[in-house]
């Protein structure tokens, strides 16, 4: 059941849902863990990495992860390009939908519910995720990596997802797995979700939580609908 921390603003219609990728709408963490390993253990046997380092990474852009972790440019777009074509060859065959994201997006669009992605991923890659779990339809906006200077927890790509929508902040709800979605919403002045459904636990966000916390992709659009009447706990 979605619960909510309580929101201090006027209760005002949701026009518009921003969804993260990889975690919230499409199942694709045991891809990115088994990418992020082969790349370590072919390129980086010389580097220490606690056993949970790549997962506590996910949703941080590749290339930002491999500086930290190499502080060499050159070294790290390589180990980028080495990620990126062990990541291709198990793509199709290890992403997946999470349960009942197909029934969610089918209800917000269905009741004229505005829709974007907001990813740190490529767009190339992102929309191959998106047509694979046959949900491509109901995205024409995504703000990709390539489409942002900076990337979550900064505000910039909800900001400009909320732009390319031509709604307001008071008006969207960002929806994410990681820390780093809810930060990026906060920041940017949207509603946030988390959705409990991916990898990170509860306890990750207990920081900085979000306005609603979410167990199932279906129950979004009742929160979403529940707006329109004024209704947000």
């Amino acid at each position: 059941m979605a619960t909510g921390e309580g929101i201090d603003m006027e209760p005002c219609a949701i026009d518009s849902v921003l969804f993260d990728l990889d975690g919230t709408l499409v199942d694709s963490v045991e891809l990115i863990l088994n990418s992020y390993q082969h790349v370590h253990r072919e390129h980086l046997q010389d580097v220490a990495v606690a056993g949970d380092h790549y997962r506590s990474k996910l949703g941080v852009p590749l290339l930002q992860i491999y500086q930290e972790l190499v502080e060499d440019e050159v070294r790290a777009a390589q180990l980028v390009e080495a990620y990126k074509k062990h990541n291709r060859t198990l793509h199709d065959g290890m992403v997946r939908c999470y349960p009942g994201v197909k029934q969610m997006l089918h209800q917000l669009d269905e009741s004229g519910v505005a829709l974007a992605i907001v990813t740190s991923k490529g767009r190339e890659v992102a929309l191959r995720g998106l047509r694979i779990c046959e949900i491509d339809r109901f995205f024409a906006t995504i703000v990709a990596l390539e489409n942002v200077e900076h990337h979550k927890p900064d505000p910039q790509p909800v900001e400009r997802a909320v732009e390319l929508l031509g709604t307001t902040a008071e008006r969207t709800l960002f929806v994410g797995d990681a820390p780093t979605d809810i930060a990026a919403g906060r920041a940017a002045g949207v509603l946030t979700g988390a959705a409990l459904w991916g990898p990170f636990p509860r306890d990750s966000m207990q920081q900085h939580p979000p306005d609603f916390w979410f167990e199932s992709p279906l129950e979004i659009p009742a929160i979403v609908a529940r707006s329109a009447i004024g209704i947000r706990d």
